[in-house]
């Protein structure tokens, strides 16, 4: 194993991967690995789980929090959705140590 793929750190004496943080643009390209972002990942992720592009379609297991962007698309209503429950949970009173949390990153300069 090379480049990005061959484990550098230790944990307890086990190798563990790289952190992705750390690695250089010349070491993501000279890694050959495909760069997909979002639902290109995903999409892969899905085709590297159930094998075939129709598996996928039909996989049913539902707990899975990639399922709903399975086919590489976002659904239909997924993004109201989101942006409803987001809103609700704004709405929601927080415990008072998370507002301390949230105040002081809004104080912080960018």
């Amino acid at each position: 194993m090379t480049g990005l793929l061959e484990p550098t750190e230790s944990e307890h004496g086990n190798l563990v991967g790289r952190d992705p943080r750390k690695i250089t643009t010349g070491e993501w390209l000279a890694s050959d690995l495909p760069l997909d972002v979002g639902l290109r990942a995903i999409r892969a992720k899905c085709l590297d789980c159930a094998l075939t592009a129709r598996e996928a379609r039909l996989c049913v297991v539902t707990a899975c929090p990639l399922w709903p962007l399975r086919m590489g698309t976002k659904p239909k209503g997924f993004r109201e959705a989101r942006a409803q429950r987001d809103a609700t949970r704004e709405r929601q009173p927080q415990p008072p140590a998370l507002r301390k949390v949230k105040l002081a990153r809004k104080r912080e300069p960018e």
